[in-house]
């Protein structure tokens, strides 16, 4: 266990090796291609990507989810123009679609007036049900891959320097930002300069071994919940808003017991890494 933060194997569930794991290469028709200039540098991945190398007849992986690529990495695969990801990224995918529309709802277009925050509410809860799931639950995995899409990469130096000198509190930082994000626009958060603030300092202060225990704002207290709560399991429920005893906690489990109430949320299973069959053993 992490002193006072995630625990090493959920933590490991996204941090899974898979730079020795390789794929025959009759599997491929089973993977979703995606052409290497639409790979955004430093964006999360969402799944584990893999190479073909032809020379071996092999499907390589040569990078995790919640990794990264840099621009200098994404030069030197242009050569093979094309990468593959597990079809269950059209699942994962769905994150990053609520996401787009929540930055469309908080985001003016052009000259004309900000929405009004009930209607941004009324249009991020309705966007927020599939994602939720029949089981009322998100992970802080999928959270993160939400709060990337609607915020866009972190700082690319900050990223490099926590990968390579803080693994461990580098990908804490990653889902304690990403809780807190996908978590702030629920309850009504809707600036996007300042989810992207908190989310940066979020990770920034993780690294750099902030404990969260010295909790001065509201979405600091927030951290310092969701922290201790993740020393369990690092998902997003009822019964583990249940276990916080905060306004906040109260409120969005008030909010989620509404989204349950939707048919469409019954429509669509709460994602999970550790299904059988699913994420991340679809193509390993």
């Amino acid at each position: 266990m992490i002193s006072g933060g995630l625990s090493e194997t959920d933590i490991g569930k996204v941090r899974m090796n898979f730079k020795d794991r390789t794929i025959e290469l009759s599997q491929i028709e089973s993977l979703y291609p995606c052409r290497v200039d639409t790979v955004n540098p430093y964006s999360l991945m969402i799944a584990p990507v893999y190479v073909l190398m032809r020379r071996n007849e092999k499907l390589v992986c040569v990078k995790a989810p919640l990794d990264f690529f840099t621009d200098e990495e994404l030069e030197s695969l242009k050569r093979y123009e094309v990468v593959y990801l597990p079809v269950s990224v059209k699942e994962v995918g769905r994150f990053q679609t609520a996401a787009r529309l929540h930055r469309s709802f908080i985001e003016p277009v052009n000259d004309m007036a900000a929405r009004a925050p009930f209607e941004i509410s009324h249009q991020v809860m309705k966007a927020t049900a599939p994602l939720w799931g029949a089981g009322l639950s998100v992970e802080a995995f999928f959270a993160s891959i939400y709060a990337d899409e609607l915020c866009g990469p972190l700082p690319a130096e900050r990223l490099m320097h926590g990968r390579e000198t803080a693994i461990v509190r580098h990908e804490e930082g990653i889902l304690l930002g990403g809780a807190l994000t996908f978590i702030l626009v629920q309850l009504g958060w809707h600036s996007l300069f300042t989810l992207k603030w908190i989310r940066e300092q979020v990770y920034l202060r993780t690294v750099e071994g902030d404990d969260w225990e010295h909790a001065e704002t509201d979405w600091e207290s927030i951290v310092r919940d969701l922290k201790r709560a993740f020393e369990g399991e690092s998902v997003l429920s009822i019964p583990m808003l249940a276990s916080i005893d905060g306004d906040w906690a109260r409120k969005l489990g008030s909010r989620i017991r509404k989204i349950g109430e939707n048919s469409v949320t019954q429509k669509y299973e709460s994602l999970s890494l550790n299904r059988t069959g699913g994420f991340f053993n679809e193509a390993a």
